[in-house]
């Protein structure tokens, strides 16, 4: 039976397009443009939308420390059983 590697290869796919030149300033350029439409539309949002944003991004952050990172949500010993 073949085995199936997850090794990224390093010479094509997404990652190797962020490490790039090309990929760092597509990165940087939708930075700017997200910055520049966010600040442009700022006076569109009103404030209590900003405060409850900011809110569930706090949740979020803490829900991921509290599985302890990426990809443990829900695969951990389940003690009780």
């Amino acid at each position: 039976m073949a085995t199936h590697n997850h090794a990224k290869d390093e010479k094509s796919g997404l990652g190797a397009l962020l490490r790039s030149r090309a990929g760092f300033l597509l990165m940087t350029i939708a930075a700017i443009g997200a910055a520049t439409l966010t600040y442009l539309h700022l006076q569109h949002i009103p404030r209590e939308y900003l405060l409850i944003g900011a809110l569930l991004a706090v949740c979020v952050g803490v829900h991921g420390f509290a599985h302890g990172g990426h990809g443990s949500h829900g695969s951990g010993d389940q003690a009780g059983k």
